[in-house]
């Protein structure tokens, strides 16, 4: 539920995500992208998403095969997702650190 809390980023990951699809060739509208991501967030709200739970348990995420395969169809394009592109660095930065656990240093979270 803490999602819908940030409503302007996730209009902007919508409006980056349906500029990708457009140029795939494919129509969708920002707009329909945000009301089916928050008919998920209402329904889910009480879940613990499995890329926390990877993270929590120090394990690689699907980050690459999700915005990973975003990034790089819209790098295809020519196509700046600058809000898709800071989450991609946020999950990476956490699986990162998980070198660091392992040389004893307390977990950051």
């Amino acid at each position: 539920g803490e999602l819908r809390h940030h409503p302007q980023e996730i209009m902007q990951i919508c409006e980056e995500v349906a500029a990708v699809i457009e140029r795939e060739g494919h129509h969708t509208s920002a707009e329909d992208l945000r009301d089916y991501v928050m008919q998920v967030i209402d329904a889910t709200a009480e879940n613990i998403s499995s890329m926390l739970q990877d993270i929590r348990a120090l394990r690689h995420t699907e980050i690459d095969y999700i915005n990973g395969f975003l990034l790089r169809r819209a790098r295809a394009h020519g196509i700046a997702v600058p809000e898709n592109t800071r989450l991609f660095e946020m999950v990476k930065r956490k699986e990162s650190e998980y070198e660091r656990i392992g040389t004893g240093l307390p977990r950051p979270w």
